[in-house]
């Protein structure tokens, strides 16, 4: 292994791309925290050694004498921030000329950094510490902005390092020293390249004997001596790389391994990244604009992989194409017609466009407060893939002809899928509709792909928020509880929408807030990784009742309030600083001033404080809740409200329903009805309620239903799980009793059925053979 020296400007230099050092595709593009970029540069400063880098020898044709970086990345981004040379650059590197004294500190430079979400720099520290709201709120009055980072981006001309006492560029310094011999030209030279920027700090800039002569004194013979600062860097050799030409059928390559294995600051690589490292290796032309639409979409590796999956999904495939693996991406690569796909969807734009067309369809895009914000687009792309895929097929399909769908219909199905189905189940989703849309993208074949999906119980059913008002009856007693009266059916719906601890209800509160949520943090979108990576959302989720008053109190309703306390009803998405403010709920200002766009109610402060000690306080907070809650699920059906319009059904649960409505022209007396997750059965009373799993028709005799039930499903051309008999009426339940008064036998507990006294397969579903049957059951009963 040989090694090679480079001094701190050649390393600064190989950001042109046009040196003889380049960072290959697989290299990772993690950014070092601020406080590592600024002990980075105390220790050059110092004379430190930062450690070796690790360069390779280029494989490729064309580009002998050419080296990848193999391992240093972070180092060299610090390096090359320091000088400048890095385009469009997110932060810039300051020196403080009058250092402060810091206890506990291992600092001798105070070289302080401003990024984009904290233009103002950070704490007199190692850790780097933010600044709190106030300092920030005062940093903001030195620099003459108006707003805040969460509705304004400032550009980083017009800040400075607030905590610094007297700033200087870092590269003003630096450029400065290369070019003279003289500590007192070195500090004209310094001044001047300042002066000739166009910082704002410069009209305020004033430099004090103290700082003129540490400028001198330490400042200067510091980087004089760097002159003779090289960093080593170790060189693998081409002959222990050529294997990774050569790995055609292995799942990782030389090369790829060991990127894996090089973990810088212990930090390992992903898949995603590993695979994003693969592509931008075969296809180096893409990468450039991936990552400047990723910045305002989603992470870069997210976004190739869908990009792939959608380019080479074909209109004969079954489904839209799953995830590539690095030995796929190969193939893919070596396939000509494959690669052209892609790299269309890159050279032509048609990505960009396809995903501002998501963007409109989103309700994303424009200045209006009411606008859907861009975290909730965010968070279905990052959680949701596979329904932001479907959207991208859309747009894609779209943009060559038009579809059948308007922006409401398809950002109605795209929070629909999003919101109302597991995890576990968005693929199979996803893969429904694009499967029945392939004949054609318009509303019938969405509206049966949705129904298709209840009846296979991956899709939850929604209810009208006039519905869900109906829900309960709210008591006072202490032993009463919200989910023991939500009917049977609407369980599964109710826990989704309800409880602030799931992620969907959280979701849903954004939207309905919107107005606050755009008007306090337009900038805020956690897709901007150049923005908001590792760094917190501005808002708090704030129980409007402070969660102290309830848990801890030992009153008598304190289980009863625990429901509430935690429903979204109780909950809101204020700013960090206001839900500080409030503290134990003493402080409602950012409620009284937002009212309408936080859907508050100003009757919750007249409740007594300790809650739980008053039943009819209880029910009161109770009261509010809930009519919050439903405040908030009427905005949420509001945007979702056009798929339930009407409901299309399938062809196969269209026929069981003409078949029931036959059977009750027969018995005018009969039912439709489903059964429930209690052992139930309820009526039919909704158009959604024809697409529930087990239905039947049946006539109620006493505790006895004469009864036909089916789930509408074939196998090999016979009715599946289809039955007939006679079953327990709605509100019973199978007792021996009537068993034995039915067939005159006894039976034991343990042989009951919890829904048949008497059932047979019913092997077909001709009307007048199941008319029969259930006449010959009928006759038993009477």
């Amino acid at each position: 292994m040989n090694d090679l020296f480079f001094s701190l400007r050649r390393i600064a230099s190989w950001t042109s791309g046009k040196t003889e050092v380049i960072l290959p595709a697989l290299q990772r593009g993690l950014v070092w925290k601020p406080n590592q970029v600024e002990l980075l540069w105390d220790s050059i400063l110092r004379g430190f050694p930062i450690g070796s880098f690790m360069l390779s020898e280029i494989v490729e044709v064309g580009q002998k004498g050419k080296y990848y970086l193999m391992d240093g990345q972070q180092r060299y981004n610090a390096i090359s921030l320091g000088y400048n040379t890095v385009p469009k650059a997110k932060a810039v590197l300051w020196m403080d000329l009058e250092p402060p004294t810091v206890k506990n500190s291992t600092r001798l430079f105070w070289i302080k950094t401003t990024t984009q979400p904290h233009p103002w720099g950070f704490k007199n520290d190692d850790d780097c510490s933010r600044l709190n709201t106030a300092e920030k709120r005062q940093a903001l009055n030195q620099f003459n902005l108006q707003g805040s980072i969460y509705n304004k981006e400032f550009s980083l001309k017009s800040t400075w390092p607030v905590e610094a006492n007297c700033p200087i560029p870092l590269w003003c310094l630096l450029e400065a020293s290369s070019s003279t011999e003289e500590a007192s030209t070195f500090l004209q030279e310094s001044l001047g390249l300042f002066w000739a920027t166009d910082f704002a700090y410069r009209e305020r800039f004033k430099l004090s004997d103290k700082a003129k002569a540490y400028m001198t004194e330490v400042v200067f013979p510091a980087l004089k001596a760097l002159d003779n600062y090289h960093i080593n860097c170790n060189l693998l050799p081409q002959k222990v790389l050529e294997s990774e030409t050569l790995a055609e059928v292995a799942e990782q390559t030389a090369l790829e391994v060991l990127f894996t294995r090089l973990n810088t600051g212990g930090t390992r690589i992903s898949r995603d990244d590993l695979n994003y490292s693969a592509i931008k290796a075969y296809w180096p032309s893409i990468k450039d604009v991936n990552d400047d639409l990723a910045e305002k979409y989603m992470n870069p590796s997210e976004l190739v992989m869908l990009a792939f999956r959608l380019a080479l999904t074909d209109d004969n495939d079954k489904c839209l194409r799953n995830e590539f693996s690095i030995r796929q991406i190969r193939s893919i690569a070596r396939d000509d017609d494959e690669r052209k796909k892609i790299e269309s969807f890159y050279n032509t734009h048609l990505l960009e466009r396809i995903l501002f067309k998501i963007d409109k369809w989103l309700g994303v895009t424009g200045d209006e407060v009411m606008r859907t914000p861009s975290i909730l687009r965010t968070v279905i792309a990052r959680n949701s893939p596979d329904v932001y895929l479907l959207l991208m097929y859309f747009a894609y399909k779209d943009l060559q002809s038009s579809i059948d769908l308007n922006p409401s219909g398809i950002k109605a199905l795209a929070f629909y899928l999003h919101w109302f189905t597991s995890d576990n189940d968005k693929r199979f989703c996803v893969q429904e509709i694009f499967s029945r849309c392939k004949k054609g993208i318009n509303y019938e074949n969405v509206l049966k792909g949705i129904s298709c999906l209840m009846h296979k119980c991956k899709l939850l059913q929604v209810y009208k928020p006039e519905e869900v008002r109906g829900f309960v009856e709210i008591k006072q007693s202490h032993n009463w509880r919200v989910w023991n009266n939500i009917p049977a059916p609407a369980r599964d719906f109710f826990n989704r929408v309800f409880w602030y601890r799931n992620s969907e209800p959280k979701e849903m509160l954004l939207f309905a807030e919107r107005e606050y949520i755009n008007t306090h943090f337009a900038n805020y979108d956690p897709a901007r990784q150049d923005m908001w990576a590792e760094y917190n959302r501005p808002w708090d989720f704030d129980h409007i009742v402070a969660r102290n008053r309830i848990v801890g109190k030992w009153g008598g309703h304190r289980e009863y309030d625990k429901v509430w306390l935690d429903s979204i009803g109780n909950i809101a998405a204020i700013s960090f600083e206001s839900n500080r403010s409030k503290n134990d709920g003493s402080d409602y200002s950012e409620y009284h001033a937002n009212k309408d766009s936080l859907d508050y109610d100003a009757s919750v402060e007249s409740l007594k404080y300790d809650v739980t000690y008053y039943p009819e306080v209880s029910q009161q907070f109770a009261q509010i809740t809930y009519n919050r809650f439903c405040k908030i699920y009427s905005k949420v059906y509001d945007a979702i409200c056009v798929l339930f319009e009407q409901m299309v059904l399938p062809n196969n649960l269209q026929s069981r329903k003409g078949l029931f409505n036959k059977l009750i022209q027969k018995f005018p007396n009969a039912i439709v009805h489903f059964a429930a997750s209690d052992e139930n059965d309820y009526l039919v009373t909704r158009e959604q309620d024809w697409t529930r799993q087990w239905m039947g028709v049946g006539i109620v005799k006493g505790d006895y239903m004469i009864c036909f039930e089916w789930t509408a499903m074939f196998q090999e051309g016979k009715p599946q799980n289809a039955e007939i008999g006679i079953r327990k009426a709605p509100g019973t339940i199978v007792t021996k009793e009537n068993m034995k008064l039915l067939t005159g036998e006894e039976v034991a507990d343990d042989s009951l059925n919890h829904y048949w006294y008497i059932c047979e397969d019913c092997n077909s579903i001709d009307l007048d053979y199941i008319i029969e049957k259930m006449d010959n059951y009928l006759s038993m009963i009477l």
